[in-house]
């Protein structure tokens, strides 16, 4: 006896690569939403009264939708890093060092630069288009999503496929980076965690964690789980004294890791080493707890020697000037990218080089004019160019992008008087023109040195344009 399956008429009518970015796509919200939450989660404890969190909270469905999917989470052991920057670097070194063991890892980061291919790695390799179809139209057919059914938004559908592809790729060890947030992101649904990691934290998603750098702490602590090893970077007073108590209800105490003094050898910046301590030691609580040998100063150097993790302190050089380029995009991380250019940019040998800033950022959930004040007031090279740019203006009003554009003027005609500022909203504009204002200069000077930073989206555009392999 045969059988058909009726299809509603919302099918895609291809189940390609590009069908299944179309309807992720079509998931994502134009703006964060501004009002407050009705959340009915359970939660105790909250610092300086309740926590801000504006809209429905991206846990909740979450557990149902993974009900319907066979409970993929549930065959995980995870690593689960949160924090204001470094999340997504010190999830990939985590990933690198356990690879490096002979484990076979997942690695689920956001966002992408170039390909939503990126965001779901299997040994650090991005999923192949043809296996993110299938998996994705997997999902897609298991939650019904083609019938009238609450269905996931755009980070919740990111997630479910992080976990429903790691599941089926049978991996031993997932690491996953928070969306934001922690307490209540979607991510936070994971069950096995053996281990949580926090990085620096500041004030990022101010409106939707808020109003106090403790609230935000609070939202951060919420991945600690009982019996996982918990690991902070050094953070303020204030901050470690909110996960230390987080940890204290959750009966796991907090270990905070110092920036180690051995790692000059590896090669990373040296705001890179930070997230690297807190990676070795993430990584040996997992090794311990499967009965393996930790990480020797020879794996880490080899390790980190050969690790990459494209847009955050990248440095990539062509005929027409160095670019340097990172995804720098709240005003904790902005200051370290500064000081990052400004280090590098310095140590090249030679003439002066005349030095160029791009700079774009266009969340509305972020003060982007601090952000630039900052970056500015941590630079220690002069500028003598600054080309403002957009990235997408898919979603994002051309008469609101022209409004930031115009406000990012004023700071820099303000912050940097003796420098020259355009405004050039196309992204490949913005690039022919930094070529163009330093074009003059390199006859007598050495080659430029062109900063991008403000961004991920950004840095990703730039790198598709400079046609640099992720």
């Amino acid at each position: 006896m045969s059988s058909t399956v009726e299809h509603s008429n919302d099918m895609p009518p291809t189940r390609d690569f590009k069908a299944a970015i179309d309807i992720l796509r079509s998931r994502a919200r134009l703006r964060r939403p501004t009002q407050l939450g009705t959340s009915t989660l359970p939660s105790a404890a909250f610092p300086n009264g309740e926590p801000q969190f504006t809209g429905k909270p991206p846990i909740q469905g979450m557990e149902g939708w993974l009900q319907l999917l066979g409970r993929p989470h549930e065959k995980l052991s995870v690593v689960h890093i949160a924090g204001t920057k470094g999340k997504g670097s010190t999830a990939a070194m985590v990933e690198s060092f356990l690879r490096s063991k002979g484990l076979r890892t997942g690695l689920y980061t956001s966002p992408h630069l170039v390909t939503q291919t990126e965001r779901f790695r299997i040994n650090f390799k991005p999923l192949a288009e043809e296996a993110f179809a299938k998996y994705f139209f997997e999902v897609y057919d298991s939650l019904g999503l083609s019938d009238e059914v609450i269905s996931p938004r755009y980070l919740q559908l990111q997630a479910l496929i992080a976990f429903y592809v790691f599941a089926h790729e049978n991996v031993d060890i997932a690491i996953c980076e928070t969306h934001h947030g922690g307490e209540f992101d979607a991510t936070n649904i994971i069950r096995n965690t053996i281990a949580a990691g926090i990085t620096p934290i500041g004030m990022d998603h101010v409106f939707q964690l808020g109003p106090s750098i403790e609230n935000i702490a609070w939202h951060k602590a919420g991945i600690i789980k009982p019996g996982a090893s918990a690991f902070s970077a050094v953070q303020s007073p204030e901050v470690a004294r909110v996960l230390t108590e987080r940890g204290a209800e959750k009966g796991v105490t907090v270990n905070f890791v110092p920036r180690r003094q051995d790692l000059d050898e590896t090669g990373l910046p040296d705001l890179q080493q930070q997230n690297c301590s807190l990676a070795i030691a993430i990584s040996d609580s997992v090794l311990e707890k499967r009965s393996m040998e930790p990480l020797s100063q020879g794996q880490i150097v080899d390790a980190m020697r050969q690790f990459r993790w494209p847009g955050r302190f990248q440095t990539v050089r062509g005929a027409d000037g160095t670019w340097f380029l990172d995804g720098a995009h709240n005003e904790l991380s902005i200051e370290r990218s500064a000081e990052w250019f400004s280090k590098a940019s310095a140590a090249e040998s030679g003439d002066e080089p005349p030095r160029i800033l791009i700079y774009s950022h266009l969340s509305d959930s972020r003060d982007g004019e601090g952000m630039l004040r900052s970056l500015i007031g941590a630079l220690r090279v002069p500028l003598q160019h600054v080309v403002l740019t957009t990235y997408d203006l898919r979603g994002l009003e051309a008469e609101r992008a022209e409004d930031m554009l115009r406000r990012y003027d004023k700071v820099c005609r303000n912050h940097l008087p003796d420098a020259t500022v355009w405004i050039k909203p196309d992204i490949e504009d913005a690039l022919q023109c930094a070529r163009s204002a330093c074009k003059d200069t390199t006859a007598e000077k050495a080659p430029p040195h062109i900063f991008i930073t403000g961004s991920l989206y950004l840095v990703g555009r730039v790198l598709k344009v400079l046609d640099v392999k992720i």
